[in-house]
């Protein structure tokens, strides 16, 4: 009999969580303050648990940051430094300058659905980097799949009200060739180029690559459509490598 009743309550319970997530949500919206202070959290138990060597600061690149925040909230004030909502982003610049770590920390994951609301409130993404991509599609996936939105589950749907995740590709530029000898990331970029249009906002990228090593990796035609496609966000060409930290022995060290 108590087998019973649990299961009748089993059954219960998922027929309620079924009618919550299936019953229409409101649209979310964050202010650009607050999705900043939603993304220093995620961004301080990130590097709590991978154990950063220097944790993460939304000082670091502030003003870069800042306009992401600004971008992802929807907030009109993006127009004025030349951002359009329409495009997604490219954020470029040199080696270990902190172009991927706030698209990390903005893109979506499970674990950052925070006290029911999602970090990013205009269009989520999945972080992917170019060399992930290049393994996956070397062993049958189709590469395709990046260039195109996934379908939302219904919890997904629920918790952020959206109904579709894009795709941000980092270190664009810094992949292997793939087993068959061909750059599945100008596959993918000519493919968002071509199929996406309306929908370039969903879709992000990180490269080290300037206009002329773009366009030697590329061609000439696909660095056009980059801005087509992209805000593209600048980092300055003497921007430091955040990543390197050393010890240092300067004073006397006693035990």
């Amino acid at each position: 009999m108590g087998k019973v009743v649990d299961a009748r309550l089993t059954e219960r319970k998922k027929e309620q969580y079924m009618s919550a997530i299936s019953a229409p949500s409101s649209k979310i919206t964050l202010s650009a303050r607050q999705l900043k202070d939603l993304a220093t959290k995620v961004g301080n138990e990130l590097s709590a648990v991978e154990r950063w060597s220097k944790p993460f600061s939304p000082d670091t690149n502030a003003s870069t940051f800042n306009l992401l925040c600004l971008y992802f909230s929807g907030d009109s004030r993006m127009l004025q430094s030349g951002i359009h909502p329409d495009k997604g982003l490219c954020l470029r610049g040199p080696v270990g300058c902190g172009k991927s770590v706030p698209m990390r920390i903005l893109s979506y994951s499970p674990n950052f659905a925070l006290e029911g609301q999602c970090i990013n409130p205009v269009a989520n993404f999945q972080f992917i980097s170019t060399e992930q991509i290049r393994t996956l599609c070397d062993n049958g996936t189709s590469p395709n799949i990046y260039a195109n939105l996934r379908q939302a589950s219904a919890n997904f749907k629920h918790l952020t009200s959206q109904n579709y995740i894009g795709w941000c590709i980092d270190d664009v530029g810094s992949e292997d060739m793939g087993k068959y000898k061909k750059s599945y990331i100008a596959n993918i970029l000519d493919e968002i180029e071509r199929s996406q249009k309306g929908n370039y906002h969903y879709f992000h990228i990180t490269t080290n690559l300037d206009d002329e090593k773009f366009a030697a990796a590329y061609g000439d035609r696909l660095l056009s459509r980059l801005y087509q496609m992209f805000n593209v966000i600048d980092f300055p060409s003497d921007a430091p490598d955040l990543r390197r930290a050393s010890v240092n022995l300067g004073g006397e060290i006693q035990l």
